[in-house]
């Protein structure tokens, strides 16, 4: 290899864009050398990845005028054609022509990717002729070759004659050089076609060998291979291997035998299977009898050793006789072409070539034109060449002319060249991730070519497509296997299956929950499962699937989904798939719950992920409106009842939940905000929660009292309850016409706890205010006015207590901590036990009753809560709370201004200070003085004292007996004052105001919104209430600690009542189809404006076109002849 192949390093200096790409790989070849040895070599050493495609862009080997449209199939069209692929681009290198213009234009769409975060995978090769290049350039690079020193090549100046000849110098742009080294010829005896004419040839035998290449299977390759292959499978294996292992004993006893260290043994008869006569054995055996094999590995080998036959297809713009010589070489060795049309010289004469009719040989403008580039003497030879490269493969000539697009027409290039092989095409559409040219009866033609043993092993075939479509991100192609019915979803999807899916995934916003978790794959989809908790806070979909219990359970592994989309949805929603969790949401069942659960996720997404993440914000408020606008639907088909239904009926596929507790867990305050929504609750507020025929069991007197769970034996089933008749009264409802009943008033109701609780909580207030304004406190012995005060509170403790460790059970204690309300309940309460204890201790009794007075004004603040029932004063108190948020922040700036202030001037006024200040004085200078300075209490008489004034003195002896010290006079501390008035009275009051100005507004634009979310959590959490309020409620909180109680002994159970509504069976089938019809209208109105939107904008754009057009003609025609 020392002898082949020189490996080096290029900076290039000097260059038009200076970055980093501005250094470039090379190796000197000889011009005979092993083609397959130098890709496998060059691989290795440069550390390329195996190509999916190569383009092989020849043309002009100097510089030609080029037409903006062709321009862009360098600038876009390579782009676009290599998108996703890890691609080869092929030039001859040097700094002019078609070579230049392509490696500049790939150079700058790499530069737009890494600023947009983009990873560049294509790989621009110059194949040049190092006899060619300049004399100094050779030297340099021949003095790099295997040398860690680069090369430093200076782009040409014009002051250098020399230099200035750009084709014999390389161009900067490429990432890679491959320099053909011809011994036969010196650099000073040769001319530019003899110097390309060994880099062309070599061109011409790497393009035939990329073409024809296979990988051949090496030790490593079989290791990996064993660390996959179950021992149980491996005989299977061999057997697929064929005759090869026919020798090797004992093969049916192995299992037996080789229990302790079969991949060692294994891997040996591989070994001996390889240096045997079977050296040409290629990993495409492997995957052969992978596929008789039931293995895990099976689809992965066969995914990372797909035979390395690489996609080739040659460009041709402008160009000469090396171009035509090209095109008919490649032709022959089965690779396409593609001609760029009216770029000039040959590539238009080739396009004419092919256009021309009947392939005539009298064909003589086509003649005339070969003379004049190859000359009259081998215009003959090659018009012939060209004919019968034409008439043999037509099917491998393609024309790029303005109409088309590039990279469609290289792709359909490409895949000319395997019509015999659909899978094959299958696959190259699928790398390219080009689903638009797969058609229904492509897969039609597909399966009646490749003529399968069985059905299973077509079923297998499209689902290891399906796998890695749904891996890569290909919502194109899963639609495409789904919609042909080459797939059936029910099937495909089992336990393993999905957690094969969420093993396979990279680069994803999956692989942050995964490291926040520490997930291992030994934990299956328990961990998965917690990620969906994590960002929903609702619900755990996978809870106790360890994948080491499934192992041990060959069943659970492989069981099926009932609703394969939900989960294939959230799949694509945790891993940010978001065009595939659209079609998957479209596809599903329970629209509302699915988008209100995704909405959930990608807003835990944003809050949770680093970076910039408006775009998973806008994602979230998408499907937040997808689930209003749903609703919408559902209101505008259905009576008011089933809309109710929808909305209270619980999601059995959601660990059952219902849609408004997902709303309410994801914060989707415009969904909670609809119309029909506010209609249910507003009938909830009055009446209670609806009792229908179709629901599984009415609440009974118990469950009203308690309104929190429901009781029943253990073991016995509720009974079925019967709606009562519909009285007379009757409303006809929006939908459809249909007479509903008006509800009565219920003294069950939530309307009616709130009125009962409000009286509590006045005659509590009463009460305590009677007990601290009576001086009672000061007794040793509490009254039974302060005994009651004190039990009665105990309630209320006892009741927040229980409240917050329920939040803990449903693991939303930090939704608890962070409400408005919660925190002022936890202050009040524990100030109160606090104020308790200090008054039954003698030395602070007198501090006890303070606390308890001040502790007053806590419960009279929590009477704001009432005010959020009303429509006009819920918004606003709404804003006290956030702008006292804003308060504390802005109380942080102050905080500075005034430690600063009032540490300036202490130091200025008192400077002995230390010698005579006790603490309250430190306090009272730095803190209290500028403090109410703000407010306009300036202290003028203490700062401008002196001792004639009688309030204060310079003697240090009446100093030391406690007399005031005079401040020292000093215009330094006026000053300050002046600068401290002006920052806290102008500026930072300014300050405040602006902010809560800003805060005023955005509430403001969500008044409606924010009341009406604020209306149904208020009507939910008097919903679960007991109608037994404080200090009665102890009763109920008794009960319920005797029912807990029964419940770990196993006596009793009893399921928690929500405001939700548990139908029969074949109602809730009812209800999810009527979900689904409503939905079904929504998407297909949606697809239809958006056709007629784009059908009209065509019709404008025509119309304009068309008045262009008619002014121009008009214009013509006027014109003097």
């Amino acid at each position: 290899m020392a002898d082949q192949f020189r490996f080096g390093t290029i900076v290039f200096e000097g260059a038009a864009c200076q970055t980093d790409q501005d250094t470039a790989k090379f190796v000197i070849v000889d011009s005979k050398c092993n083609v397959e040895l130098l890709i496998e070599t060059t691989k290795k050493q440069w550390n390329l990845c195996h190509p999916n495609l190569l383009i092989s862009i020849m043309g002009g080997a100097w510089d030609f005028p080029v037409s903006n449209w062709v321009k862009e199939v360098f600038r876009s069209g390579l782009t676009k054609a290599t998108k996703g692929t890890k691609a080869w681009i092929l030039t001859s290198g040097t700094d002019v022509g078609a070579a230049k213009y392509c490696a500049d234009s790939v150079f700058e769409s790499r530069i737009v990717n890494e600023g947009m975060g983009i990873e560049n995978t294509t790989s621009t090769i110059g194949i040049a002729a190092f006899n060619w290049l300049l004399s100094d350039v050779r030297n340099k690079l021949d003095a790099a070759t295997n040398s860690s020193e680069p090369a430093i090549i200076v782009s040409p100046s014009s002051s250098d004659t020399e230099m200035l000849q750009t084709d014999r110098m390389l161009n900067p742009h490429h990432t890679h050089f491959i320099l053909v080294e011809d011994n036969a010829m010196t650099s000073s005896h040769m001319n530019f076609s003899q110097g390309a004419s060994a880099a062309l040839h070599l061109r011409v035998m790497l393009e035939k060998e990329m073409s024809t290449y296979k990988t051949e299977a090496t030790e490593s390759d079989f290791a990996d291979i064993m660390r996959e292959v179950k021992p149980a499978n491996l005989p299977d294996l061999f057997k697929g291997l064929g005759h090869h292992f026919d020798a090797v004993e004992p093969l049916p006893d192995w299992k037996q035998s080789h229990n302790n260290d079969t991949t060692f043994d294994a891997l040996d008869m591989l070994r001996k299977w390889k240096t045997d006569d079977h050296k040409g054995a290629t990993r495409q055996a492997l995957i052969r009898a992978l596929k008789k094999c039931n293995t895990e590995a099976k689809r992965n080998i066969e995914w990372q050793w797909r035979d390395g036959q690489v996609p080739v297809v040659c460009i041709y713009i402008e160009g000469g006789r090396g171009v035509l010589h090209h095109a008919c070489e490649a032709v022959k060795f089965g690779i396409p072409i593609v001609v760029v049309d009216n770029s000039g010289r040959a590539a238009s004469l080739l396009a004419m070539a092919f256009r021309s009719d009947g392939l005539k040989r009298d064909n003589d403008e086509l003649k005339a034109k070969l003379a004049k580039i190859v000359g009259s003497s081998s215009s003959d030879e090659m018009f012939e060449s060209i004919i019968s490269c034409l008439k043999e493969k037509r099917s491998f000539w393609h024309v790029y002319s303005q109409e088309s697009e590039i990279d469609q027409v290289i792709l359909e290039a490409v895949m000319s060249a395997y019509m015999e092989s659909s899978s094959r095409q299958l696959d190259l559409a699928q790398t390219w991730n080009r689903y638009d040219i797969i058609t229904k009866e492509f897969f039609i033609n597909m399966i009646e070519d490749l003529q399968w043993d069985d059905y299973n092993a077509e079923v297998r075939y499209f689902e290891e497509r399906l796998h890695k479509a749904l891996v890569n991100n290909q919502p194109g192609f899963v639609k495409l296997f789904l919609e042909n019915g080459v797939i059936n979803l029910q099937s495909y999807l089992t336990k393993k299956e999905l957690q094969s899916l969420y093993d396979e995934v990279q680069d994803t916003p999956l692989d942050y929950f995964k490291d926040s978790l520490m997930y291992k794959r030994s934990e299956g989809l328990e961990t998965v499962g917690r990620i969906v908790h994590l960002l929903s806070t609702l619900f755990h979909p996978y809870k106790g699937d360890n994948k080491t219990n499934d192992e041990k359970d060959g069943d659970n592994i492989n069981e099926k989904f009932r609703n394969p989309f939900a989960h294939l949805f959230l799949f694509a929603v945790i891993n940010n798939f978001h065009e595939m969790a659209e079609y998957f949401w479209e596809e599903g069942t329970e629209h509302m719950a699915a988008a209100l659960i995704a909405s959930a996720m990608y807003k835990s997404m944003t809050q949770k992920l680093v970076g910039d993440n408006d775009h998973l914000a806008a994602i979230a408020l998408k499907y937040e409106n997808l689930a209003c606008d749903i609703l919408s639907e559902s209101t505008d088909s259905f009576d008011k009842d089933t809309v109710h239904n929808l909305l209270l009926r619980t999601l059995t596929n959601w660990d059952n939940t219902t849609c408004l507790g997902i709303a309410e867990a994801s914060l989707c305050q415009h969904f909670l905000a609809h119309d029909s929504v506010q209609l249910m609750i507003g009938e909830i507020w009055h009446a209670g929660l609806p009792v229908h025929m179709d629901v599984m069991s009415k609440p009974s007197i118990t469950d009203r009292l308690t309104r929190a769970e429901k009781v029943a034996p253990h073991g016995k089933q509720n009974g079925h309850a019967k709606a009562r008749p519909q009285s007379a009264k009757a409303s006809v409802d929006k939908g459809k016409g249909k007479p509903t009943r008006r509800r009565r008033r219920s003294p069950f109701s939530p309307s009616a706890k709130v009125f009962y609780y409000t009286m509590s909580e006045i005659l509590h207030v009463m009460l305590y205010t009677y007990v601290v304004i009576s001086n009672q406190l000061s007794a040793s012995i509490p009254s039974w006015p302060e005994i009651l005060l004190i039990v009665w509170t105990s309630t209320l403790i006892g009741e927040e207590i229980r409240q917050f460790a329920q939040e803990i059970r449903h693991g939303k204690w930090i939704e608890y901590i962070s409400n408005y309300w919660n925190i002022i309940d936890i202050a009040m309460l524990t100030l109160f036990v606090l104020a308790i204890v200090l008054r039954f201790i003698p030395a602070t009794q007198e501090a006890g009753r303070i606390l308890l007075s001040v502790d007053l004004f806590l419960f009279c603040f929590r009477f704001l809560e009432l005010l959020t029932l009303s429509r006009q004063l819920g918004p606003k108190v709404l804003m006290i709370f956030k702008m006292l948020v804003d308060l504390l922040f802005f109380m942080f700036i102050l905080l500075v201004i005034i430690v600063g202030y009032g540490l300036s001037v202490m130091a200025v006024q008192y400077p002995r200070a230390v010698d005579f200040f006790e603490p309250w004085d430190y306090f009272r200078n730095i803190f209290y003085v500028p403090y109410f300075q703000i407010f306009g209490e300036l202290f003028l008489e203490d700062i401008l004292a002196t001792p004639s004034d009688g309030t204060c003195t310079n003697n240090v002896t009446a100093i030391g007996l406690g007399a005031t010290m005079c401040p020292h006079h000093s215009l330094i501390g006026l000053l300050l004052l002046a600068v401290f008035m002006l920052l806290s009275n102008v500026l930072l009051l300014n300050l405040l105001i602006a902010i809560f100005s800003d805060t005023f507004a955005k509430v403001q634009e969500e008044t409606d919104v924010s009341w009406k979310y604020q209306f149904y959590s208020i009507t939910k959490e008097y919903f679960q209430r007991p109608i037994l309020t404080p200090p009665f409620i102890v009763i109920v909180n008794l009960y319920r600690s005797i029912r807990w109680l029964l419940r770990i002994l196993e006596i009793m159970k009893w399921h928690p009542i929500k405001m939700q509504l548990e139908f029969f069976p074949a109602r809730m089938e009812k209800l999810i189809k009527l979900e689904e019809a409503a939905a079904y209208n929504y998407i297909t109105n949606k697809r239809r404006q958006q056709y007629n939107q784009n059908l009209c904008r065509c019709y404008h754009h025509t119309e304009r076109s068309k008045k262009r057009i008619l002014d121009r003609l008009n214009e013509i025609g006027e014109m003097p002849s």
